[in-house]
């Protein structure tokens, strides 16, 4: 079975733009200069922002503490990079990143599962991001921060073309990051691709099967 996409507004979207090398994220430094006391176990994720990735800013989870680096200088002890996160809401705010100069990256809020998060964000264009699906591609923090995941918004776009439940084809649009659930996808505008899937004749040597469908769940 041959699966092709016809992906116009996608394609418009991803490669508009001069192509941008990937910054290889395997070569980034981990070393947090500065952590806090934790409470408990803490758990690590790195953002890293723009085609360069040069903008750094970590997550950590400790229990029912959130600490965001916002200004990406590597201290988590400042004041403002300690959020609570209140009863039992399942989705929180974090607030937002910006730059060492000042500039604003991204606003971020993660959504909590019972085993990964979601983590969602908002650049300074107003484009929207959505990193981590529990089902599928499930965003874990790690233990360690040598061993985080890493989160590219705003790097280099390239189309994630995948087998959902084994029953429904996933189109998504979006960054590479390192590790498992760290695929930066673009919140899209309401854009219906339509897939053609070729299937191989049950004769020898007889025509394929070609069907069209119109992707419209999102």
């Amino acid at each position: 079975m041959r699966i092709s996409i016809l992906l116009s507004v996608f394609l418009m979207l991803a490669f508009s733009a001069p192509p941008v090398a990937a910054t290889d994220l395997t070569k980034i430094d981990r070393t947090i200069v500065k952590e806090p006391a934790y409470k408990g176990k803490p758990a690590y994720c790195l953002l890293v922002f723009g085609p360069e990735a040069k903008t750094r800013a970590w997550v950590v989870m400790d229990g029912d503490l959130i600490y965001i680096d916002r200004n990406g200088n590597g201290d988590l002890t400042e004041p403002g990079k300690q959020v609570v996160w209140k009863g039992n809401l399942k989705t929180m705010e974090l607030g937002s990143i910006h730059s060492p100069d000042g500039k604003s990256r991204c606003t971020v809020s993660l959504h909590k599962f019972p085993a990964s998060v979601r983590l969602m964000g908002s650049d300074e264009v107003k484009q929207r991001y959505m990193v981590g699906d529990p089902d599928s591609d499930p965003l874990v923090f790690a233990d360690r921060p040598v061993d985080a995941p890493v989160v590219h918004v705003g790097g280099p776009l390239t189309i994630d073309l995948s087998y959902y439940d084994r029953l429904c084809l996933r189109v998504r649009v979006g960054t590479v990051g390192l590790g498992k659930g760290t695929f930066a996808a673009l919140v899209l505008p309401d854009v219906a691709p339509t897939a053609e899937i070729e299937f191989p004749s049950k004769k020898p040597e007889g025509p394929p099967t070609l069907v069209k469908a119109v992707l419209k769940e999102r």
